[in-house]
């Protein structure tokens, strides 16, 4: 079984020792993902992280993020299973501008927040338009009804630019 992760990590004594940060996290613990309408669910949260200094004050962090996210189906309404497992390349600590490949994070009093860290990560990885990979798994009869309110609603709505159509000369 993976360790907990902890809140917060001070970074400064991890690279001495080339480090590795790595463990789950509790979806209780998140803050803000509930808040997305989106997001029914988030389980087994897995990070994996390798610190490295590389100059006076700079710390890579470069591994992996993995979960499971529960999201409702823009087009027919339904949930579905929606998998994480992607590349997390963060640079941090006092470096003027960017460091390429890598997306900067801020510390907080020298400490990495490793809940707002997984969470940021999360939410970059919700799709814009939550749907099923294919069409023909949603489910049929609310794919046909949100389809029928759809074109409802269009009917009902005058197109804007109706109005300068009718007053061309």
């Amino acid at each position: 079984m993976d360790q907990q992760l902890p809140d917060r990590i001070r970074l400064q004594p991890l690279t001495r020792k080339k480090a590795f940060i790595q463990g789950t996290l509790d979806p209780r613990r998140l803050q803000r993902i509930p808040g997305f309408k989106e997001v029914v669910a988030v389980r087994d949260i897995r990070l994996e992280l390798k610190v490295e200094t590389r100059e006076s004050g700079l710390f890579l962090l470069n591994g992996r993020i993995e979960a499971r996210m529960e999201l409702v189906c823009q087009r027919c309404l339904q949930g579905y299973s929606w998998s994480v497992n992607e590349p997390v390349r963060l640079h941090a600590g006092a470096v003027p501008g960017q460091v390429e490949g890598f997306e900067s994070i801020e510390l907080e009093d020298d400490m990495l927040n490793i809940e707002q860290l997984v969470e940021d990560e999360l939410i970059l990885r919700i799709p814009q338009r939550p749907a099923h990979p294919r069409v023909e798994d949603c489910d049929p009869a609310m794919l046909q009804r949100t389809q029928e309110y759809a074109g409802e609603i269009s009917e009902k709505r005058e197109n804007p630019f109706a109005v300068l159509k009718r007053e061309k000369p």
